[in-house]
């Protein structure tokens, strides 16, 4: 299958009933995007909590009211730190860290005990193939990220978990070269 992604203008109103793999998405999509964007009925939990920490890490300014968030984001990532703490969101970590690739300079991110026995290698090595320099013990976290990724053509397993797959899908509008799977 081939699949192009082509940059455009997107705006309009939709409402989703609380999810949390929705939450997340919005909240990192909103975090590369330039502008305001207000994602309404968000599943509120500790995963998405990390989301949300890890999205102002990335120097994203978000206020919450009630089960809405505003977001407002430059659509630049500035490092504020350079640690992420992801909890214990696989969600978070993966996507945190395919992200990290698109800023300059070093991003560390970590969970608790169980986070930081899951695997991350397919995602590293892929980042690595794009041009960012990656490390971390066995493929786990904590996870050491720096340099930042151009695009171009991967293979990635999507057999240990399709977040990878999306966490580098998510990042292929923000690079020169966009990403071909």
């Amino acid at each position: 299958m081939n699949c192009r992604v082509e940059k455009s203008e997107v705006s309009g109103k939709i409402v989703c009933p609380s999810n949390k793999s929705y939450t997340h998405r919005a909240i990192f999509l909103a975090t590369l995007t330039d502008g305001k964007s207000i994602i309404k009925n968000i599943l509120k939990s500790g995963d998405t909590n990390a989301t949300i920490n890890a999205c102002k890490n990335f120097g994203v300014e978000i206020k919450e009211t009630g089960d809405n968030i505003t977001v407002n984001s430059s659509g630049e990532l500035k490092l504020d730190g350079g640690f992420i703490d992801a909890a214990n969101s696989g969600t978070t970590i993966r996507f945190a860290t395919a992200i990290s690739a698109l800023s300059e300079g070093k991003t560390v991110l970590s969970g608790d005990q169980s986070l930081n026995k899951r695997p991350m290698k397919p995602l590293l090595n892929a980042l690595e193939s794009l041009g960012a320099k990656c490390s971390s013990t066995n493929g786990n976290p904590p996870i050491s990220v720096s340099g930042r990724i151009k695009g171009g053509e991967i293979q990635i397993p999507g057999n240990i978990s399709s977040q990878f797959i999306s966490a580098l899908m998510i990042t292929a509008p923000k690079l020169e070269n966009g990403i071909i799977l």
